[in-house]
């Protein structure tokens, strides 16, 4: 019979939990080495194994495929933050402030419009009971429904709100021109409730590499310009 192979030998102290110690503060330093890694050296542990040209296996910290030559890109700011792109970026800052300054507007103009519809509309529970009107209707709700008609037809019609006009911004597509009212649509449906238009904000500005962009511009091929930018807007991919 032949001999058993005689096995690693492991630490006989253990931690409280059960797992040997030994191993307890190898996972200790490999979690500090991974929390102090910027996100460009995680892509580059990742994403540098193999060339994405010819498929050729790459060494750590390899510029150019030792096979075919081709270049190992990696994202431009994936090293910064958002909040760090912002801080370094005042002309970024400068268009999210008209930004929200056009949608202050235009939520006014919405919101007025609303309650003189309503108002309108139901003119004997105006009268009767006006705070009673405007919980029956959900006033907010009939906001959000007002908006997502009225930003998709201005944004279509003339590449902006009025809010927009008045800061000098415009929406475009990526071939520059106004989007359709399709696009218009889908860029605006989060703003039938201020929480979805909030999580649609914050996912555009965590999942693509441009900051101008909601998430809902991301799938409309959309984006938000100065009304004097002349460059046609290409969309990152």
């Amino acid at each position: 019979m032949p001999a058993r192979t005689p096995e690693k030998p492991v630490s006989l102290c253990r931690s409280p939990i059960g797992i040997p110690t030994s191993l307890v503060i190898e996972l200790i330093q490999d979690y500090k080495y991974l929390i102090n890694l910027k996100r460009a050296d995680i892509l580059q542990v990742v994403f540098k194994i193999y060339c994405s040209k010819c498929g050729e296996k790459l060494h750590d910290g390899t510029k150019f495929c030792t096979k075919c030559g081709a270049p190992v890109k990696l994202e431009a700011a994936a090293s910064e933050t958002v909040i760090e792109r912002f801080e370094k970026d005042p002309l970024l800052q400068e268009h999210w402030i008209k930004r929200v300054i056009a949608y202050v507007i235009d939520s006014i103009i919405v919101g007025v419009a609303t309650a003189i519809l309503l108002a309108i509309t139901l003119f004997p529970i105006f009268i009767v009971n006006p705070a009673a009107f405007i919980n029956l209707l959900s006033f907010p709700f009939a906001v959000g429904l007002l908006s997502i008609l009225y930003f998709p037809v201005a944004e279509t019609m003339y590449g902006a709100t009025l809010g927009k006009s008045l800061l000098g911004l415009k929406v475009v597509t990526k071939s520059g021109g106004n989007p359709s009212f399709e696009k218009a649509f889908i860029r605006n449906i989060s703003k039938i409730h201020q929480v979805l238009l909030l999580l649609d904000l914050i996912g555009g500005l965590i999942t693509s590499t441009d900051l101008h962009q909601k998430y809902s511009d991301r799938i409309a091929n959309t984006t938000v310009i100065s009304a004097k930018q002349k460059v046609v807007w290409k969309p990152n991919i």
